[in-house]
């Protein structure tokens, strides 16, 4: 292989590979996401789900009530019951999970799922049929639009659920027809170089 295919394939590579960001920095910063909660508790007071970042995780906490969540529905991702915090990404994320609920009847009853492109509910991350209220996993997902976590308490009784997200790397899809057509452009340069 001569140079200047070397060099159009480092090119090209670098086209077709973003730079990796991790821990929350970069594009996955924290305050590039949107965290809201929504539903309410049956004395119509307002969920108390909440998302806390540090340097390096995410702690989502489902809310829970004696009276509650008001339209809930047991075991069921769309309760209104939810806490959810998305940024907009285009580009392979990838994270771990620790998981773990105090509801009695188990992980069935406050989902932890992933939301793709704005897709909601999204797709559930724990194993609802599990025994165990401790969970812990790693995924990794391609999304054009946007990414995201959602906990749902859906019936938000007998106990609350956290999920810690941690090894948090992201992976973005840059403006690849760009950085071609500039390896191109470099490549045709290199050989009138080389043709002198």
């Amino acid at each position: 292989m001569t140079f200047q295919h070397q060099t159009l394939a480092a090119l090209c590579a670098l086209a077709f590979a973003g730079t990796a960001q991790a821990d929350f920095v970069g594009d996955i910063a924290p305050g590039n996401f949107t965290t809201a909660t929504s539903g309410s508790y049956g004395g119509a007071t307002p969920n108390v789900g909440s998302a806390v970042f540090t340097p390096s995780t995410l702690t989502l906490t489902g809310g829970d009530d004696s009276l509650g969540c008001n339209g809930g529905m047991q075991a069921d991702a769309t309760s209104p019951c939810q806490v959810q915090t998305v940024a907009n990404l285009h580009g392979t994320v990838s994270f771990d999970y620790l998981y773990h609920t105090d509801d009695a009847s188990g992980p069935a009853y406050d989902l932890f799922n992933v939301l793709l492109d704005g897709v909601a509910p999204g797709v559930t991350i724990t194993d609802p049929g599990a025994g165990s209220g401790d969970q812990s996993g790693h995924r990794s997902y391609y999304v054009n639009a946007s990414f995201g976590w959602l906990l749902n308490c859906t019936d938000c009784t007998g106990g609350s659920a956290n999920v810690t997200i941690s090894n948090l790397t992201f992976v973005p899809e840059p403006g690849s027809v760009a950085l071609v057509l500039g390896a191109i452009g470099a490549l045709a340069l290199s050989r009138r170089s080389a043709a002198r």
